[in-house]
């Protein structure tokens, strides 16, 4: 077989959020570019098309891919477009049979069997992280000529032997991060072509790094199958180095860190920043982070090396759903937090879930309560979905009314209704929240300070606060039918 390897970021048709959708992320797919790199290091010709940046459609895609003229078609997807993967994996197979699709992802590794058993058109499926993975696949296919059949030797992956599945061994997570070269950011359209979300903007041009993996937390509704819950993360003179190349080569002026929980580890944090300090960088940058691992001294270091806004894993304002949540937290530690946060001068940007077991109109007031109290300057919410693989999903039919079709998995379309409220509520609690938190004097002070210090952010901003418009004028029932499709 040819070496040909064709790695694709699927684009996404369903656009259940479309009032949101101009002024919404496009981030770089740093999975498929760190597989991409770890292929082209070991020799494998290796090309990278992010379906969701170019805005391509399914046959654009496939003349794409077809175009290439792969052996291999690695997809990488989330839940929300697997039947989508599955649609440009059948066309490609129409035209070339010999082309071996391996899918992977967060999908894929919480429920592969039922994958590859309800998608014909995919041969093989990465359980896990897959950069070792794809290169030893990428080695044994070519060695036994491209045929599915002879992979048993590979670890981590789920494979078709005839009419059977077979899954192999799970492969240990990769402990030493640094081991990996940087993500293949040239195999990606031009940097610039990606965007933070409006409420997660600070400079320009601005990219995405994850620094860590694996999260320790015990939410009821996260899947764990591809990083685990040890928390690993990549040494500081890595993180150093790859900020540098991002500086030097794309002229980048703003990081967000999206990794699940860059602060579950204060000393590697703290060495970090600390390093940012010394190297007097002209960076600022953004993280993700949980309120039960960081002390007060920790935010004016990093306000110190550049952290302007951290993002936090809040999910409720009452104390009930935070428990149901797992989330292991009080409302008075959350408010504590944000509270030292605010005071070092960093921006608190809250993430809150709509909609979870037992969740009930009292709830519902208790975190728009909380909401107009937090020390927050911005804040989004989605709706509770039960994710294949989490916990929740186990046990979603308990709890009240669950629809497990794939192609509502993007938390903008609740696929789970609990049995203390209604569809109806949820909806109107969605809306009413972003009409609550939004349109208040102190917010609008906030977002007219922003954009005099930098008013290159003019044009996102204004979209955001047209989009947020059009969204609260909506009455509750088209909120309601719009997610009632799953197309959007």
């Amino acid at each position: 077989m040819s070496d040909r390897i064709v790695l694709l970021f699927p684009p996404d048709s369903a656009k259940p959020y479309r009032e949101f959708e101009a002024i919404g992320s496009l981030l770089p797919p740093m999975g498929v570019a760190s597989m991409a790199a770890c292929l082209r290091q070991q020799g494998f010709p290796v090309s990278l098309i992010d379906g969701m940046a170019e805005g391509l459609g399914v046959d654009e895609a496939v003349e794409r891919i077809l175009a290439a003229d792969p052996a291999v078609l690695g997809i990488s997807m989330v839940s929300a477009v697997v039947f989508l993967s599955e649609e440009i994996a059948r066309k490609v197979k129409e035209r070339k049979p010999s082309v071996v699709v391996v899918v992977g992802g967060a999908h894929v590794s919480a429920v592969p069997e039922e994958t590859l058993t309800r998608m014909r058109h995919f041969d093989i499926g990465i359980i896990g992280e897959g950069e070792k993975t794809i290169v030893e696949l990428v080695r044994a296919l070519k060695a036994s000529g491209g045929r599915p059949s002879d992979l048993g030797g590979v670890d981590g992956i789920i494979y078709r032997k005839g009419s059977e599945l077979v899954r192999t061994k799970p492969r240990a997570y990769i402990d030493d991060l640094d081991t990996l070269p940087f993500p293949a950011y040239d195999l990606l359209p031009d940097l610039r072509a990606y965007r933070m979300p409006g409420d997660n903007l600070k400079r320009l041009p601005t990219t995405s790094v994850v620094a860590s993996r694996g999260c320790p937390k015990e939410c009821t509704f996260c899947d764990r199958a591809t990083f685990g819950r040890r928390f690993r993360s990549h040494g500081t003179d890595y993180l150093i180095r790859l900020v540098k190349h991002l500086v030097k080569e794309y002229g980048i002026k703003d990081i967000g860190f999206h990794d699940d929980n860059l602060v579950a580890n204060p000393p590697k944090l703290r060495a970090f920043c600390q390093r940012l300090i010394d190297e007097k960088l002209d960076l600022t940058w953004s993280c993700y982070g949980s309120v039960d691992f960081v002390k007060e001294e920790d935010f004016r270091l990093m306000k110190s090396a550049g952290c302007w806004q951290i993002s936090w894993g809040l999910e409720s304002g009452s104390k009930k759903m935070l428990d149901n949540y797992r989330k292991n937290v009080t409302v008075e530690r959350m408010m504590k937090v944000l509270d030292q946060s605010a005071a070092a001068g960093i921006d608190n940007r809250g993430f809150f879930i709509l909609g979870g077991f037992g969740e009930t109109v009292e709830t519902m007031e208790e975190t728009l309560a909380f909401l107009k109290r937090a020390p927050l300057v911005n804040f989004h919410i989605t709706y509770f979905t039960a994710y294949p693989g989490s916990e929740a999903s186990k046990t979603a039919r308990e709890h009240g009314e669950y629809d497990d079709d794939w192609r509502l998995l993007n938390s903008f379309q609740p696929n789970f209704v609990p049995n203390t409220t209604t569809r109806e509520d949820l909806d109107r609690y969605f809306q009413k929240f972003y009409k609550a938190f939004y349109f208040r004097p102190r917010i609008f002070g906030y977002w007219l300070r922003k954009l005099w210090h930098e008013p290159a952010l003019l044009k996102t901003i204004l979209k955001g606060f047209a989009a947020m418009c059009r969204f609260t004028m909506k009455k509750p029932a088209e909120i309601c039918r719009r997610s009632e499709d799953p197309s959007g």
